[in-house]
């Protein structure tokens, strides 16, 4: 899913780290967008709200929330866990691009002088970025177990609770009895 054949720079800081805005976020956005404009013309969640609310906390914005940030809060934490995009675009070195010798798949950008140096800097740039993937990995889990588990409910799987409408319909019989006469 994310590309293979990734290739940065290697210009120094600034023009990595647009590139790399670019690759993150871009692909985040257009997730984002789809999402709600499918949730939206599918569910008809904008239109009738009793359509996108089986929440039993009553916060019908959970379910867009779910829906629509989820994929690009996905896309980001795969980004993170890959490393190479965040160890290119904190590369503040010039160099080439290269496979890093003994270190697997790993590639970098291979200083013209102080290898040693920068090679050691680009593990922990990989290494930083797939610690701060698995703590999102974590986080996301627990939002989403966490939300799933104190406000998801079919609708009418509580008895005690009721659509606005029912109790708008139940009132208005009431008041129809208390009305006519005996």
């Amino acid at each position: 899913m994310l590309e293979l054949n990734f290739v940065c720079p290697c210009y120094g800081l600034e023009r990595n780290q647009s590139l790399i805005f670019c690759f993150i976020f871009v692909p985040a956005v257009i997730f984002f967008i789809l999402m709600y404009i499918y949730y939206v013309l599918n569910l008809g969640c904008s239109i009738n709200r009793k359509n996108c609310c089986c929440c039993k906390c009553n916060w019908c914005g959970w379910n867009l929330c779910m829906h629509c940030f989820v994929p690009p809060i996905v896309w980001i934490i795969l980004m993170l866990l890959d490393g190479r995009y965040i160890a290119c675009a904190f590369t503040d070195w010039s160099g080439h691009y290269e496979v890093a010798d003994g270190g697997g798949l790993m590639r970098w950008c291979k200083s013209d002088h102080n290898t040693d140096e920068t090679l050691r800097r680009t593990e922990e740039l990989y290494t930083t970025s797939q610690w701060y993937g698995f703590g999102g990995c974590f986080v996301l889990g627990l939002i989403l177990c966490t939300g799933y588990c104190c406000c998801y409910e079919p609708r009418g799987q509580n008895p005690n609770h009721q659509d606005p409408e029912q109790q708008d319909g139940e009132r208005v019989g009431e008041e129809m009895r208390q009305i006519s006469p005996p």
